[in-house]
């Protein structure tokens, strides 16, 4: 554990598959106490799991995985990074789809809605696809895994092949705040 020096950046934590679910919700509820009173967060809490959920259900990464987040209050923009040292997206699907023979196809059909590697039985291949358009028009969302490089935004993506084998997968994203609806409350309830 080590104490972030600033509120906006909150700590590396070593992701834990029993305590992803609570490490999504607590953020969440700091950023919405600390920033954002009124507005409905919950696509926060979303995008999160879908990460966490990946690692803990597809990279077979034995206990080395990192979650990192801060928040930049002038652009109140959420930048999220997802680390682990698994076998890596395009190994995965590579693995469940021996058609798709390079790392940057790999990674453009891992973003695919419905697309699945079916690693376990209530995986319905919206993971990836659900951070990915949690992302608006000035948002990114990087992959980097294996030997390629996957960016995209609202309008645009690009694979690259990286000239190295990075084993694992880092998965970087930004999502803007400022955006977000105001959580609506009942002010007049009736049984």
């Amino acid at each position: 554990y080590a104490p972030a020096e600033h509120e906006t950046v909150l700590n590396l934590w070593h992701v834990k598959a029993d305590r992803t679910e609570e490490h999504a919700r607590r953020t969440t509820e700091y950023l919405k106490n600390r920033f954002f009173k009124n507005k409905d967060l919950s696509a926060v809490t979303l995008s999160l799991l879908e990460a966490y959920y990946n690692i803990n259900d597809h990279s077979k990464f034995e206990g080395n995985a990192f979650s990192m987040l801060s928040f930049d209050e002038e652009t109140e923009v959420l930048n999220v990074a997802v680390c682990d040292f698994g076998i890596g997206i395009a190994t995965s699907v590579k693995n469940y789809d021996s058609s798709i023979e390079n790392d940057k196809e790999a990674l453009k059909k891992a973003v695919e809605a419905n697309f699945t590697v079916q690693s376990t039985e209530h995986n319905a291949g919206m993971g990836l696809y659900n951070i990915k358009s949690v992302c608006t028009d000035k948002d990114t969302l990087w992959i980097i895994s294996n030997g390629a490089a996957l960016g995209i935004t609202s309008t645009n993506e690009r694979a690259i092949d990286m000239g190295f084998d990075f084993r694992g997968c880092l998965l970087t994203y930004s999502i803007s705040l400022s955006h977000f609806e105001d959580e609506e409350t009942l002010e007049d309830f009736n049984w």
